[in-house]
């Protein structure tokens, strides 16, 4: 008996995760998208009274993005739920692809530049929240852990494909599908939890862990009240 109990003591067996692997690609073409719109975009300048800004395209769609996130953080939960919905990620998707694809006529100057930025910053900055309530529902060190290699990995592949466009520049169309990726992954992992039922996630387990159970035994039986209890 004693040899039988010591033969299955041992470190756990490591198992293939489908989702997380599933989490790991999908947020690694986000990121790979974003390097691309940053560091392989065409540089669009704005000249006023004299002065030239440089990469006024850029700004713009960061200004978007910026503006869509405090407005999901602004407006109620259920609204958020609906704009953060599964089904709306493909949207997203094909938002991005075609405004990082098609290019207004330049003679429509700084609202041209406006509209694409909108058509890319809205969208990006909902998959953004996405992938930070998908990615906040695990547990911080394996968020963090995967962050880190899904960062690292769509930083090669970003430089690979500049490298790649340097001969060949329609392989830039490349980066223009990666939101499909990005979308592909979020409709498939779970969960994509809205703020209250992660809270509810969270006190679910923590009433199942054996010292929560063991002092509300103990506050049960002295008789005193919860807040009291250290």
């Amino acid at each position: 008996m004693q040899n039988s109990s010591t033969h299955h003591t041992g470190a756990p067996e490591t198992r293939f995760d489908p989702t997380l692997v599933r989490t790991l690609l999908g947020y690694a073409c986000h990121q790979a998208f974003m390097f691309a719109l940053f560091y392989m975009g065409w540089n669009s300048a704005l000249t006023v009274g004299g002065f030239t800004f440089e990469r006024i395209d850029l700004l713009i769609t960061l200004l978007a993005a910026a503006v869509t996130l405090i407005v999901l953080r602004a407006v109620a939960l259920r609204v958020r739920d609906v704009l953060l919905n599964r089904s709306l990620m493909w949207c997203y998707a094909v938002l991005l692809a075609i405004g990082s694809s098609v290019s207004l006529p330049a003679e429509y100057g700084l609202a041209s530049m406006v509209m694409e930025g909108v058509l890319v910053g809205v969208p990006f900055a909902c998959m953004l929240a996405a992938w930070g309530r998908a990615l906040g529902a695990r547990s911080h060190g394996e968020s963090s852990r995967g962050v880190l290699l899904a960062t690292a990995v769509a930083a090669v592949f970003t430089f690979l494909l500049a490298v790649v466009c340097s001969q060949a520049p329609l392989a830039a169309a490349v980066a223009n599908l990666l939101p499909f990726g990005s979308a592909w992954a979020l409709v498939g992992i779970e969960p994509l939890l809205s703020s209250e039922r992660v809270e509810e996630n969270a006190d679910s387990q923590k009433k199942t862990c054996p010292h929560y159970r063991d002092a509300a035994r103990f506050k049960r039986a002295a008789g005193r009240d919860a807040s009291h209890f250290p």
